[in-house]
This record gives C-alpha cells, structure tokens and sequence, in this order.
C-alpha cells in the first residue's frame, strides 16, 4: 500500500509527493548510472588501445567526451556524501546519464561491427 493511500496523508501531502518523486529520480538515475558504469567499464580498458583509436576515431572521440563527463560526475558525487545531496536528484544528471549510455551503446555496435 503506497502512503498515498493513507487517510493520514493529507497534512503531509506535499511533502509525501515531493520525496516519492525525489526517490523515483533517484532510482531512475543509479539504473542508468549502473548502466553506465558497466559499459564505461568494458569500453575504457578497448580505447585506451592506440590501434583502436585509430581504426574507430570518431567512436575514440566520443567516448573520449563520455570518459570526462563519467569523471567529473564522480568527482562531484564524492563531494557529496548523502544520497539526496547527490547527483541523483538533479534531473540534469539522469538525462545526461541516459543520453551518454545512448552514446555509448552506439560505440558499442560500431565496435561489433
């Protein structure tokens, strides 16, 4: 039963909304952010190769950008120590999240290819 449903709500209303919507940015932004992560992960240890650089230069710049915007998101994040103080409730950072790991799948493709 969602605390929405309570007959004790409606002083706290507002504020019962305002969290369930701040904790639903924030699951939506650590899934995209664990996404993330992993394909960061495996893709990282691929370009810091020469070679590959060289044969997918335009898939190497891209991930290049993606690389620094992944650092200074952690760098950020490691100044904040509480969750709701984090990156995670900035919708900013959940559409930069979701557009990187777009990016990133595309790398990902070309690199099949």
């Amino acid at each position: 039963m969602s605390m929405m449903g309570s007959k004790y709500i409606e002083p706290i209303k507002a504020d019962v909304r305002e969290w369930e919507g701040k904790l639903n940015l924030i699951q939506k932004t650590l899934d995209e952010w664990l996404k993330m992560q992993k394909q960061w992960m495996y893709l990282e240890n691929i370009f810091i190769a020469d070679d590959i650089q060289k044969q997918l230069p335009n898939e190497a710049e891209k991930f290049k950008k993606i690389n620094k915007d992944w650092k200074n998101l952690m760098m950020d994040t490691n100044k904040k120590k509480l969750i709701h103080e984090m990156c995670c409730v900035q919708e900013h950072n959940h559409k930069k999240l979701r557009i990187n790991n777009d990016v990133l799948d595309d790398i990902q493709k070309r690199l099949d290819d």
